[in-house]
């Protein structure tokens, strides 16, 4: 990728964390070009559009949107100020084929301003059971899976030097949960067990200092302060009961000080947390220097969001997205074949470590330019590389990761905190003798279509394809991919050196995340992962494995890749053992009939829940696979609890093979519950 412009300088500005300060960089001289200038209206409004995007001046007419720095979340934006400018959809896959003002322009110019996704606005009125949005429907019911659980907790933790205003962090603290109803926002469930909404009004937020300053040394100072933020960090959240934003304050020394704050994913996601950090500086500032915060007012809430969801995702639209995910995800593997040191526990836990790395500048800048000669993002190069690293480890062409999307393609959205990440399911097909290029050329395929079909929730998707339901693993993926963004200059307060630091616990919500990030010395790689699967030294081989394919890829291209990479196979660590294969082959349920009163009861019950007649329910089925989902099963649970008078939680009966075993365990449970009835009787009548 050649430069548009060279600026030379004698030093490079930096800011308070060391780093190159962008913002402080000298605008690079362009030369006027006539043609480079808008010709008309539609020309010159893609000019400002493009500008505003990418954040730098000079934009021409012939650049090229991803030469001048854009990727794929810039080109999501780039579509969502298109879409509220012209009134079109564009689909993602046109910004890469009409990379140039000059050629998008033509392609504005042939077709008419349309628009399948309807705007969202604010909801006329609320309802009184607002309801969840799909994202906050998968996590609610996952908690109910789970129990008590810190698993889904977002925390964050800022060093802090400098002379801070205690009163204005709390005050900051508190206009945030003020300005965003989701952070104020709790569920409460309906009689039949429906979730829904409920917005309440916050007069302040509870800030708690804690006082480490008298500790007798940095090492217990330390001590201390880890052992918070880990209690911080494990501490769960009462959906039904809690503010979804907690924050407290640590001072270590005079004019030292942590904020810790933990935001619950049901209201946040990775976006909302730079949100959070942008709008606590900006409140701060205000506080000290007694004006308005440099905020524009928010036009819409989360729960706008959820109704506009819910009134235009469902019937004909979300089947149309849905056929494209089930003709792409047609048998794919339960579970990756990625060789693990310890048995998969068959509850899955979330015990997570890091290791972080670098891959050389050299070897990060030579794939860049490689994806850029074939018209593709940094990710789909980064994203075909694991997936050929992965098949070399597992010895399967069949590779499955998923990847974030940021899903705020809708207008108003972009400076609100709310639970909108999606999560994409990426297949690279790596059968027969494909190079390098033929498997970049299949990804960057694969994720525009992604991006194309990304309003289908997680939680939809799952319900429609019908994989095997596990508490030991997730479903459709266990391996995510994330392509970070740097946000540190959002850290920037006069007189405050800010920086963030490891808060609490680590977890791993899945196998392996790896998380990539561009850095001034290189592509800066994180990779967290599930400590009761993998050994430490397993990922460090991995890691330096994944660099080697970068490297092997991007000299040889062109080369079966397998050839490419073979080096991998002699490389592979002794250590590793496969897990148990799980048996993909599918096979016909039997029909067979209920047995009994329970048995029968619960064949009702299924029957009113699913719509259909009770002769349809097989024994040897369990809920799922007769066509139940999520939100369906836990009517379900409600329904058996109030007929047969007992309290079963998710967690108890969601591993059930069929409805055999689960009329079973009801029997189980009505029998030790008439005992206890018996036995609390008969001690009423001794007492007596």
């Amino acid at each position: 990728m050649l430069p548009s412009a060279i600026v030379s300088m004698t030093e490079f500005p930096l800011n308070s964390n060391g780093k190159i300060d962008r913002k402080a960089l000298p605008a690079p001289e362009f030369t006027a070009v006539q043609s480079q200038a808008g010709r008309n209206g539609t020309e010159r409004t893609l000019v400002q559009i493009w500008s505003a995007i990418l954040e730098r001046d000079g934009v021409g007419i012939n650049d090229n949107f991803f030469e001048l720095g854009g990727h794929s979340l810039t080109a999501m934006k780039l579509v969502s100020e298109i879409k509220k400018q012209f009134n079109i959809d564009v689909p993602l896959k046109v910004i890469f084929e009409k990379a140039s003002i000059v050629a998008f322009a033509d392609w504005l110019n042939e077709h008419q301003p349309q628009s399948h996704i309807p705007v969202l606005r604010a909801a006329a009125h609320k309802e009184e059971h607002i309801p969840l949005s799909y994202a906050q429907q998968r996590l609610w019911m996952l908690a109910h899976i789970e129990g008590d659980s810190s698993h889904y907790n977002m925390p964050m933790a800022l060093e802090i030097k400098g002379p801070l205003c205690e009163a204005a962090v709390a005050s900051a603290i508190t206009q945030i949960v003020q300005r965003h109803e989701v952070l104020r926002t709790s569920i409460q469930t309906t009689p039949e067990g429906e979730p829904y909404q409920m917005i309440s009004e916050v007069e302040a937020v509870n800030l708690p200092l804690v006082d480490l300053s008298a500790s007798a040394n940095t090492l217990e100072q330390t001590q201390q302060l880890q052992a918070y933020l880990t209690n911080e960090t494990k501490s769960p959240f009462a959906l039904d009961s809690d503010l979804m934003l907690r924050a407290q304050l640590f001072r270590l020394g005079n004019e030292h000080y942590v904020l810790a704050a933990t935001m619950h994913h049901i209201a946040s996601d990775g976006w909302s947390m730079d949100i959070l950090i942008k709008e606590f500086v900006a409140f701060y500032k205000a506080y000290n220097q007694s004006t308005a915060p440099s905020l524009q007012p928010l036009e819409l809430q989360y729960a706008d969001y959820a109704c506009w969801q819910r009134n235009w995702l469902y019937g004909d639209v979300l089947d149309a997205q849905l056929d494209y995910w089930q003709q792409q995800l047609a048998g794919i593997p339960q579970v990756h074949s990625l060789p693990t040191d310890k048995p998969r526990p068959k509850v899955q836990t979330f015990v997570g470590a890091r290791h972080r790395s670098f891959v050389a500048k050299e070897a990060y800048q030579q794939l860049e330019i490689l994806c850029q000669r074939h018209e593709a993002t940094l990710f789909m190069g980064i994203q075909t590389a694991f997936s050929v690293l992965l098949s070399q480890y597992s010895n399967s062409k069949d590779v499955v990761i998923g990847t974030p999307t940021a899903n705020r393609d809708q207008s108003g959205i972009a400076d609100m905190i709310g639970f909108f990440v999606n999560m994409l399911v990426l297949r690279t097909d790596l059968t027969g003798q494909p190079s390098f290029n033929d498997l970049l050329a299949q990804s960057k395929k694969v994720l525009l279509e992604a991006y194309t079909h990304q309003h289908v929730p997680f939680e939809q998707l799952v319900d429609k394809l019908q994989p095997k339901r596990s508490l030991s693993f997730s479903p459709l993926f266990q391996i995510l991919l994330v392509m970070q963004n740097d946000n540190v200059d959002e850290l920037v307060v006069p007189g405050l050196d800010i920086k963030p630091i490891t808060s609490g616990a680590q977890v791993s919500k899945y196998d392996i995340t790896l998380s990539v990030s561009e850095s001034d010395a290189g592509l800066y790689v994180e990779w967290e992962y599930n400590t009761d699967l993998f050994d430490e030294q397993t990922i460090v081989t991995l890691d330096l494995h994944f660099q080697r394919v970068i490297e092997s890829v991007t000299q040889h291209p062109e080369e079966n890749i397998f050839t490419a990479t073979s080096w991998i196979q002699d490389a592979l660590p002794t250590s590793v053992v496969s897990h148990l294969a799980l048996n993909d082959e599918s096979e016909q349920i039997a029909y067979e009939p209920p047995h009994g009163e329970t048995e029968q009861q619960l064949v009702r019950i299924c029957a009113e829940l699913l719509g259909v007649g009770e002769f349809e329910i097989s024994m040897l089925a369990n809920f799922f696979e007769l066509g139940g989902n999520s939100l369906l099963f836990i009517r379900l649970l409600t329904k058996v609890n109030k007929v047969f008078g007992i309290k079963l939680k998710v967690q108890d009966v969601f591993d059930l093979n069929n409805l055999r075993e689960f009329a079973s365990f009801i029997t189980i449970n009505c029998q030790a519950m008439q005992a206890k009835t018996e036995m609390s009787e008969d001690e009423e009548e001794e007492v007596i």
